[in-house]
């Protein structure tokens, strides 16, 4: 029995010796265990004398059950011995279970680390899709591919998480470790745990990283996803370091300490007999089959996902689109459902989209290369095309895979204009989005409706099954359509929606549906035939004139506002492109931008449609109704009438009480005076306005008491007298103390808009006895139309006070022409009659009246509204018969009438009722118009216009008139006074005041002092003007009236006869003075106040000098002084550096100042026609300058500064006495015109091969002897002009010159011409004549082009047969060789059926006429004149 059984055995079955033997047992024990305490206190002892490189055994620590005496103890330094990695993890496994170290170490990895990465997990990942849940791109770059695989690759690797989580996983616990003896409380079950965390830790950062690096659409994007994975997954490390430092207290410091010090070792002697097994192998390699086996994982994964992205299967496969037609009208034809198609997929690695159901229809694309480098997305219609060439509009630059994402970019026309609206939306389930979902919102669609006033529209029944079996449904079907039979003959007018806007059109319209069809027709069209898509192909291939076939266009219905609906929608008239772009043949955007309409909103259709289906609660009856919801039919109240009772009894001659309001123009004017024919009419009842009432009262106040006085009908004469004065019927006359009102001609809440307020103003007569001012006349009849609208007996007023007028009013309808009569029983005394309209202060007609005279009827013009007058009165404007004289002397001049025009204008420039639509567009419209008008009607010439158009959109004559508009609005105006009568000029300058945005005035060629004082007041009273023009008139100073235009920017007195300039300097506002050809003196030093100019013109005056103050005009870009007496410029000229253009010529200047290269922004000089025999060197510094004229100015050389002349682009220097060039002429590169023509040149330098730009150049009349062979080196050259030298040969690198047209090599020396000139295949134009050549090369027959060859005055015997080949020759003279027959010329010339002339004149051709060759006769049969013998041609 041994001791631990024995102390085990039950103490009922012990014997007293059992009992002594278990005492003993029980003290063998005790002292094992006091043996056991004492060898680890010594073993403690030991360690800690020998200091913290003592290795000690890992076992030794926990049980003294293993000996470590049979260990290798590696050294201190032995490369197998390795150190925990210094993070979170470490402590998390070196630590005490539940310390404070471990719990935060568990804080941070799970804390932080873990929960960060499962939150970028969480927010990176789609759960709930189905199709794409990690949110991969459509697809990216090749770029872009090979970075995340490196990225990922190095991701791997650099993950010490996973790596060093699955080496200690797998190697197990270390058996020994040398230092800080605290970290004792390391278990097998805490190394497992640490490892498993810092494993799942690395496999959660390369999720992470895997996912962010695949979604990725740039390479930043792939560096920055994996940087930022690799920041949380060094969070340990940083947790580690901050606990080093103490920030998380001392026990977590001292375990930072342990980890960093202590060195681990495991015991080799574990695995050495196990070492030749493939599973030890195994195990010792498992680590890097794991990492390996990551790796592999990784990339499958990423190859199946790259693979879908390539296949499209992360791109949108259904799009739904919405164009708005703002800017192409036809646009929204091709709204709805789009496909992703495969099959078609470019080679850019996208996919193209096609409109569904319509495989003509519209497509998206990418295109690589718009032009200019930028690329992106392209919308094309047709079946097929290259996107890039027939796209209609574009994205902005995107390299993006995703239709989607380019919508997110401004999108353009292939013109470049912006593109209004643009929408791409994904579709989830097609068939509920494409078409049907509107479908059934619109099923219970209201069944007829009223359309445009007239039309009783019935919704057309279409098979709802077959529509709902469908996948997709067009804009068309999908929403109502409604049509109505115009007649038996099979004609339908019918509404339907085309995706954008809802038209009205008729079916004859459509070519697919002809002049006789029927209902089911119309339906099988749009339902069977998808007429919408079969209507975009007709459009879109059709080149006939569709100008007509849409009638009415409503305003834009988005997605949004789509109701389903026509109701509730403005309409418009269309309005059709008819630019050249819409006119284009064969091109399907032409044909669709010219067939298809845009709304003109400048016209909108006065019309709204309701839905003649009733509904008590949606749509109910009018005016107390009833509605029958079930039949959907009206009981209407009232005497309305209607589907709804929309239709008012207004207007029929019957006072109806309940229409008797201002809401329904109380009953249309059937309760107001003017229009009343029934027994009632008024608010209150009152009897008709045309006196059958018996009696009228007058109130007289008399210090607060009122008195009345009755007035009694007799026989329909209504009298009375009351101190010494006769009322009539009708009167209205207010003072303090006589007031008088009739109620039946003027309802006081009776305002009938279909009627204008016409107030009939009766002017008296001042009695030159007693002073007093009195009317007398026999009444006044007003008929319009034939109906009779006011009767008054007879009047007279006398002596009541000094004003002594007369008023009556009475409502005319609108449009109406009137007659006011004044019956001629007696003789009426009054002076004049005003007619004002709706406002008294100013009248919109005067009629003078001969004082005892009878007058005559009025005829007055009611205008369709009430804008045109009110446009009137507000511009103080009357149409009036008085002479001017007459018309300023009147009592009313206070008023501050301004203006009038004759009765006789008025009935002319209001003809037709047009007036009226222009002024309810713009009020002060017509006032631009009626100027225009009266100045076309005053000139001698024809200038007449549609001015149903608007003036802005007239094409004047410039010549005569000049008009600009800002909007709508004449904002410039000029006039050539020349052509305009001379009687009416005055008139003409007085109206511009009425065009009262005018920012320019153009008042040309007044030439009479009268006129020039009208212009002059006239224009003060112009408040917005910027601009005058008063060129070729008599100024001969500046006015006081032009001095105070403080913000004049633009002046132009050229052609006056200016003398003086004084006070000039008060238009410091000036930009632009124009002073040219007024015979000018000298300049004014207040010249140089004018420190805002930009532009000075003044060329062609006599001053000989310029002020020093001109350098004050530090702003100024052009300069011209041409056509002068200058002499010198002054040195002030320097400070000009904002000078662009500086024109001298014609002037008397010999050099110019070497200030001259202050001015490094000049462009442009003229010198030409001066006496300046060299030039500064500071010419030099004028590096911007591209044109320089020195044409006849004795210039003998050019300075070597000239070099610096580097953007010079046209160089003029004909007509001077230069001998040479300088060799830094070469470096003028940009040179394309250069003119030498009548120098003295010897030779040309080397260097001009530079000049590889040059495209004219003329060096005529010199004293050439030869070319350099660099002239080859001019391939840019057109135009070669070499006449008048003393060439003998043209070197053979002409031939180089494959661009020339033009070559001019007369009056030379030349025996022969090179072959080469046969390259010059574009040559048009070739003279040689006045040369020494007695033959032509062969090669002359390759000048294809060649239609004028002048080979006069040589010694040619014969041509050569290629001659033959010059097709387009027109002309070849011959003139003064040595021919000597008709039959020496090849028999090819019979091939110059373009040869219009020929001239052989001055040969020795012996034979005549009659001798021509067959082939010579056969040109002259088409058209060849032939010159021979001396005969002149």
């Amino acid at each position: 029995m041994t001791a631990s059984s024995a102390a085990s055995t039950p103490k009922y079955n012990q014997t007293p010796e059992k009992a002594l033997e278990e005492k003993i047992l029980k003290q063998v024990l005790a002292k094992i265990q006091e043996f056991k305490d004492d060898t680890d206190s010594k073993i403690r002892m030991s360690i800690t004398s020998r200091g913290s490189n003592a290795l000690v055994p890992w076992t030794c620590l926990q049980t003294n059950n293993h000996a470590a005496n049979n260990a290798s103890i590696p050294a201190a330094d032995d490369p197998s011995n390795f150190k925990l990695p210094k993070d979170v993890n470490s402590i998390l496994a070196t630590s005490s279970w539940c310390s404070v170290p471990f719990w935060i170490s568990m804080f941070v990895i799970f804390g932080f680390q873990y929960l960060l990465l499962l939150l970028l997990l969480a927010n990176q990942v789609d759960i709930n899709s189905d199709d794409n849940p990690l949110n991969l791109p459509a697809n990216v770059e090749t770029p872009v591919r090979i970075s995340q695989v490196l990225l990922l690759a190095i991701a791997l690797f650099s993950q010490d998480d996973l790596l060093v989580g699955i080496e200690s996983f797998f190697d197990g616990m270390p058996d020994y470790f040398r230092g800080n003896i605290r970290s004792v409380n390391m278990t097998l079950v805490q190394w497992r745990l640490s490892s498993i965390i810092r494993l799942f830790q690395g496999l959660l950062n390369l999720l992470a990283a895997f996912v962010l690096s695949i979604q990725a659409e740039t390479i930043p994007d792939v560096l920055l996803n994996v940087l930022g994975v690799g920041f949380i997954s060094n969070l340990d490390e940083l947790a580690f370091s901050l606990a080093m430092k103490g920030y998380f207290g001392q026990s977590m410091k001292m375990s930072t300490e342990d980890v960093s010090v202590v060195e681990f070792y495991r015991d080799a002697t574990r695995t050495q007999n196990t070492k030749s097994s493939l599973l030890a192998k195994l195990k010792d390699n498992v680590h890097i089959i794991m990492v390996f086996a990551v790796l592999l994982a990784m990339l499958v994964a990423f190859s199946i996902f790259s693979s879908q992205q390539n296949a499209g299967m992360y791109s949108e496969q259904d799009i739904q689109i919405e164009f708005g037609d703002e800017i192409l009208p036809f646009l929204g034809l091709f709204n709805g459902c789009y496909k992703a198609s495969k099959s078609n997929k470019h080679a850019s690695g996208r996919l193209m989209y096609e409109q569904v159901s319509f495989s003509k229809g519209g497509k998206f694309g990418f295109c690589s290369d718009f032009g200019e480098g930028n690329g992106g997305w392209a919308f094309f219609i047709g079946e097929s095309g290259d996107v890039c060439d027939n796209h209609i509009v574009r994205s902005g630059d995107t390299s993006t895979f995703s239709l989607l994402e380019a919508a997110t970019t401004k999108w353009y026309t292939s013109d470049d204009l912006p593109l209004d609206y643009l929408e791409i939306t994904e579709i989830k389930t097609a068939s509920a989005e494409c078409g049907q979902s509107m479908l059934r919102t619109t099923t219970d669609a209201c069944p007829s409706i009223l359309a445009f006033d007239s039309l009783t529209m019935s919704k057309m029944a279409l098979n709802k099954d077959d529509l709902e079996s469908r996948p997709v449904l067009d804009a068309s079907v999908s929403h109502p359509i409604y049509y109505y039979n115009v007649s038996e003959v099979g004609i339908f007018d019918f509404l339907f929606f085309t995706g954008r806007r809802w038209i009205r059109t008729q079916s004859d319209h459509i070519a697919t549906l002809g002049n006789e069809t029927s209902l089911p027709d119309i339906r099988d069209f749009f339902v069977v035939n998808d007429g919408l898509f079969t209507l975009i192909n007709e459009l879109r291939t059709s080149s006939d004139d569709r100008s007509e076939w849409v009638t009415a266009v409503s305003e834009i219905v988005d997605s949004k506002r789509d109701q389903g609906s026509p109701l509730g929608l403005q309409w418009y008239v269309p309005r059709y492109d008819t630019t050249d772009d819409a006119n284009e043949e064969g091109d399907s955007r032409g044909y669709l931008q010219r067939n298809f309409p845009s709304a003109d909103l400048a016209r909108p259709i006065d019309s709204v449609m309701t839905c003649l289906h009733c509904n008590e609660e949606s749509n109910p009856c009018r005016y107390e109704g009833f509605c029958d919801n079930g039949s959907g039919i009206c009981a209407c109240q009232h005497g309305a009438e209607g589907k709804l009772c929309q239709i008012r009894p207004l207007g029929n001659g019957v006072c109806n009480v309940y229409f008797n309001s201002a809401e329904h123009q109380y009953d249309g004017g059937d309760c107001c005076a003017g229009t009343c024919f029934g027994a009632q009419c008024g608010e209150d009842d009152l009897p008709n306005p045309f006196l059958d009432a018996s009696v009228l009262t007058i109130r007289q106040g008399f210090s607060g008491v009122e008195t009345v006085y009755t007035f009694q009908n007799v026989t329909e004469d209504w009298k009375n007298t009351y101190r010494g004065t006769e009322f009539g019927f009708g009167v209205d006359i207010n003072d303090d103390e006589l007031s008088f009102d009739f109620a039946p001609l003027r309802y006081k809440h009776c305002i009938d808009p279909n009627t204008a307020l016409l107030s009939i103003k009766i002017e008296p007569y001042q009695d030159r006895w007693d002073g007093h001012r009195h009317s007398q006349f026999q009444g006044i009849l007003v008929r319009c139309g034939g109906k009779m609208y006011l009767r008054m007996p007879e009047f007279s007023l006398n002596a009541i006070d000094d004003s002594g007028t007369f008023i009556e009013r009475v409502r005319i309808p609108y449009g109406a022409d009137c007659e006011i009569e004044f019956p001629n029983e007696r003789t009426p005394y009054f002076t004049a009659v005003s007619i004002l309209m709706e406002n008294e202060s100013v009248p919109f007609i005067q009629q003078q009246h001969i004082l005892g005279s009878y007058p005559e009827p009025i005829n007055v013009r009611i205008p369709e509204s009430s804008c045109v007058w009110n446009g009137f009165v507000a511009n103080r404007f009357s149409v009036s018969s008085f002479t001017e004289a007459t018309y300023y002397n009147m009592p009313d001049t206070s008023l501050g009438w301004n203006e009038y025009m004759s009765g006789d204008d008025y009935d002319s420039f209001a003809e037709g009722g047009q007036l009226d639509a222009i002024c309810e567009r713009d009020q002060d419209e017509v006032f631009d118009r009626y100027v225009l008008w009266k100045i076309s009607n005053s000139t001698f010439m024809d200038l007449s216009q549609n001015f149903i158009s608007h003036v802005c959109d007239g094409l004047w004559k410039e010549d005569v008139m000049s008009v600009a508009c800002r909007g709508r609005r004449v904002s410039e105006l000029a006039v050539d006074i020349d052509v305009i009568i001379q009687s009416e000029v005055e008139g003409v300058i007085k109206l511009l005041m009425y065009v009262n945005e005018l920012e320019h005035v153009g008042l040309i060629a007044i030439r009479n002092e009268t006129h020039k004082s009208t212009a002059l007041d006239m224009l003060s009273t112009l408040p917005l003007l910027t601009s005058l023009d008063m060129s070729d008139g008599v100024l001969s100073s500046i006015p006081s009236q032009i001095t105070k235009l403080k913000s004049l920017t633009k002046l132009n007195l050229n052609e006056n006869r200016l003398t003086s300039l004084s006070a000039i300097g008060s238009l410091t506002s000036l930009e632009d003075l124009n002073l040219n050809g007024n015979g000018l003196m000298s300049l004014p030093s207040e010249i140089g106040s004018l420190t805002s100019l930009t532009n000075l013109d003044l060329h062609y005056n006599d001053f000989p000098t310029l002020p020093s103050e001109i350098g004050s005009l530090t702003l100024i870009t052009n300069l011209n002084v041409g056509e002068t007496l200058l002499m010198s410029l002054p040195t002030e000229i320097g400070r000009l550096t904002s000078l662009t253009r500086l024109e001298l010529h014609e002037s008397r200047l010999t050099s110019l100042p070497s200030e001259i290269g202050f001015l490094t922004s000049l462009g442009l000089i003229g010198l030409d026609e001066n006496g300046c025999s060299s030039l500064p060197s500071e010419i030099g510094n004028l590096a911007s300058l591209t044109d320089l004229d020195m044409e006849w100015n004795g210039l003998v050389s050019l300075p070597s500064e000239i070099r610096g002349l580097t953007s010079l682009s046209r160089l003029n220097l004909r007509h001077n006495e230069l001998t040479s060039l300088p060799s830094e002429f070469g470096r003028l590169t940009l040179l394309t015109d250069l003119n030498l023509y009548d120098n003295r040149l010897a030779s040309l330098p080397t260097e001009i091969g530079s000049l590889t730009l040059i495209s004219s150049l003329s060096l005529g009349l010199h004293q050439l002897a030869s070319l350099p062979s660099e002239i080859g080196s001019l391939t840019s050259l057109s135009y070669l002009d070499l006449v008048e030298n003393q060439l003998t040969s043209i070197p053979s690198e002409i031939g180089s010159l494959t661009l020339l047209r033009m070559l001019g090599l007369s009056e030379n020396q030349l025996a022969s011409v090179p072959s080469e000139i046969g390259s010059l295949a574009l040559l048009t134009k070739l003279a040689l004549e006045s040369n020494q050549l007695t033959s032509l090369p062969s090669e002359i027959g390759s000048l294809a082009l060649l239609t004028s060859l002048r080979l006069e005055s040589n010694q040619l015997t014969s041509l050569p047969s290629e001659i033959g080949s010059l097709r387009l020759l027109t002309w070849l003279s011959l003139y003064d060789n040595e021919l000597t027959s008709l039959v020496s010329l090849p028999s090819e010339i019979g091939n110059l059926t373009s040869l219009t002339k020929l001239d052989l004149r001055q040969n020795p051709i012996k034979s005549s006429m009659d001798s021509v060759p067959s082939e010579i006769q056969r040109l002259i049969s088409f058209g060849l004149n032939v010159c021979i013998g001396d005969v002149p041609c």
